[in-house]
């Protein structure tokens, strides 16, 4: 799967995408109505044109020659005319460079051109539509070439400074963003103490001091239901042991009553062992930044029943469970592993079945057999597989394979 473009860099790319529209209007409106800098590269070809005008008939060389040094003198440009073979046939000023034969022939078929900065030329007619006689090729001052120059080099330096200052402007926009979704993929892996630590007025920082807060009334609730449950299992032992004590005294005058105080009596070893499972170690080793598609409470529910099954057959209340979630095969892989004595062969599949309890579950624990079986419908349901296993030596795993997102 393509790697999504960070916000920031789409940030900067809009940003110079805006300042070059900008420009582009700005240069398009300077050139469409003629003024602003650009003025320049629509007036100074015509202005060449002006000038072969005002030149005298060709066959006076004296009258040419002082016209072109009017022009030097006055304007401060040098200035040749020559015939349409490019041979001169006067000057004023420094040497002026002649263009190849495929320049002059194309200056020949139109009013004015620019061949190149910050040379301009232009046709000599005896009058407006005769042919060709002769082309004026005039150099402008330094000045008029910087003139030229000028507007490119502004470009160029606008571009070169937006472009500097957007970048941190773009970092300091997505940069408390980049914080707050760090801090709610951490919390979302199971580190409650993760915070944004968003400082801002904006926002970003009205959302990231929501999310704080959400998070520290989480951590808190959490913190507040462990107590709770230790204070409830801490409370209801003594009654529990009161009340298996008096069982035990009871001495029951027919079959019938004695069995039905067997049930009682198996009833409250479950709610003393749930009660000793209330702190039962389980060590959580999950890949960071797995992500599966599934419905939440659902998914919940699965796992809640594969834990309890290996809460009533994985050993004594010392033993820890483990709880293992990574991407493999293109697939999430959940699994719980116990350190029970396992599950027989032939019982593998079978525990999934509805209302099916195996031998061991029918000599230890209560229940119905239907803890297994509904997490075996819902990981279906999402489109997994679930299958058990024994370890070696002793335990056993249930996995649940699932979707990635």
């Amino acid at each position: 799967m393509a790697r999504p473009r960070r916000l920031y860099l789409r940030l900067y790319l809009a940003f110079l995408g805006v300042l070059l529209a900008v420009l582009a209007i700005s240069i398009g409106a300077t050139i469409l109505f003629g003024r602003g800098p650009f003025h320049f590269f629509r007036q100074a070809p015509r202005f060449a044109e002006h000038l072969a005008r005002a030149l005298p008939s060709l066959d006076d060389q004296a009258a040419l020659t002082r016209t072109l040094e009017q022009y030097h003198d006055e304007l401060g440009i040098d200035a040749v005319v020559v015939d349409v073979r490019g041979t001169p046939i006067a000057s004023a000023g420094s040497a002026v460079p002649i263009p190849g034969p495929d320049v002059l022939a194309a200056a020949q078929r139109g009013p004015s051109w620019m061949p190149r900065p910050p040379l301009l030329g232009a046709p000599v007619r005896a009058r407006r539509g005769a042919p060709t006689q002769a082309i004026l090729i005039v150099r402008l001052p330094p000045e008029g070439a910087r003139a030229i120059l000028r507007p490119a080099v502004w470009l160029a330096v606008v571009l070169l400074v937006s472009s500097v200052l957007i970048y941190p402007l773009s970092r300091s926009i997505t940069r408390p963003i980049e914080r707050l979704t760090a801090a709610a993929e951490a919390f979302g892996r199971g580190d409650l103490s993760a915070r944004s630590g968003v400082a801002s007025d904006d926002e970003v920082g009205k959302l990231a001091r929501s999310f704080d807060e959400m998070a520290a009334r989480i951590q808190a609730a959490r913190k507040a239901e462990k107590e709770l449950l230790a204070n409830v299992s801490h409370e209801l032992r003594t009654p529990l042991a009161r009340i298996h004590v008096a069982l035990e005294l009871i001495q029951a005058p027919g079959e019938d009553v004695r069995r039905r105080l067997a049930v009682v009596d198996e009833e409250l070893q479950e709610l003393e062992r749930l009660i000793a499972d209330a702190q039962r170690p389980v060590q959580a080793e999950v890949q960071p930044g797995l992500q599966v598609l599934a419905d939440e409470p659902l998914l919940s529910r699965a796992l809640d029943n594969v834990l309890d099954n290996a809460r009533k057959y994985g050993g004594g209340p010392g033993s820890p469970i483990r709880v293992e979630a990574r991407k493999e095969d293109g697939e999430a892989v959940i699994a719980v592993l116990d350190g029970g004595a396992g599950i027989p062969a032939d019982e593998l599949e079978r525990i999934f079945d509805p209302f099916y309890r195996g031998t061991t579950a029918r000599a230890r624990e209560t229940g119905f057999g239907l803890g297994l079986a509904l997490a075996r419908r819902i990981v279906e349901a999402h489109g997994g597989t679930i299958r058990a296993s024994n370890l070696p030596g002793s335990g056993a795993r249930i996995e649940m394979r699932l979707p990635v997102a």
